[in-house]
């Protein structure tokens, strides 16, 4: 009787892990890798992983010396942050969130190499407004902002004898304020076309870098990152449009 119960629970038991197995192929999406060449340079340096015939992932060797130095994520099929390591020293150096449009949003970079973001930038209403943050003496707080707007109708001076203009579409610096003592506060604060910038935002705290949530329930910009913020108090002044009205016009 013992040998026959014995027999009965293996049979169960063989049953159980079988019937488990199916169900968990069944539920288990469906998961596929291809080799894909992305920048049209004849080689596929790029391996594209898939669930449900949706890119969850991807890796690609930029270098072509058989180890993978971007690395980036999908979600929906649409690309939602990368890490790259540009100089192929084995650590991460560079980092990127994408919007719902795939295009880039925020960027941070280690310039030092000591494994820490130093620089920081964040792009508004799409690319026409950047944020620049960076942290010169590497001691983990920001020491220099910068607020920029891009003009299609830039020019620079390329003759001084004659004198002539060429054009040249990029960014112009609307406002700056720097650190210089490194002491964490405001020292210099410059603004484009105005010769007696506000003084009251000398001495000020430099605050947290942009990926920091600004805190206070009472501020109605509470919730935005010190960037959006930032752009938020500027559009007024410099007859900027923002991202919101530009969805509902």
């Amino acid at each position: 009787m013992a040998a026959y119960r014995r027999g009965v629970l293996a049979v169960l038991t063989i049953l159980l892990v079988t019937t488990a197995a199916q169900a968990a192929q069944q539920t288990a999406p469906a998961q596929k890798q291809e080799k894909v060449d992305l920048d049209k340079d004849g080689r596929k340096e790029t391996t594209v992983f898939y669930e449900n015939n949706l890119p969850v992932r991807a890796e690609s060797d930029k270098n072509n010396d058989g180890k993978a130095d971007l690395f980036t994520v999908f979600r929906a099929g649409k690309k939602v942050s990368s890490e790259a390591d540009r100089d192929q020293d084995g650590r991460i150096d560079q980092w990127k969130l994408y919007d719902d449009k795939g295009r880039v949003s925020k960027v941070a970079e280690d310039a030092s190499g000591d494994g820490k973001p130093d620089k920081w930038k964040q792009l508004l209403q799409g690319t026409v407004v950047q944020l620049k943050e960076e942290d010169r003496n590497h001691d983990g707080r920001v020491d220099r902002r910068v607020l920029q707007e891009f003009k299609a109708d830039k020019r620079i001076l390329v003759s001084a004898n004659p004198m002539r203009y060429a054009p040249a579409p990029g960014y112009v610096t609307l406002w700056k304020e720097e650190d210089t003592d490194y002491d964490g506060d405001v020292d210099v604060f410059t603004e484009k076309g105005n010769p007696e910038p506000d003084r009251s935002r000398i001495g000020r705290s430099m605050g947290p870098n942009l990926f920091e949530a600004t805190q206070g329930s009472a501020d109605p910009l509470a919730g935005l990152s010190r960037a959006e913020r930032n752009a938020a108090q500027m559009n007024e002044r410099y007859g900027l449009e923002s991202a919101d009205k530009a969805k509902k016009a």
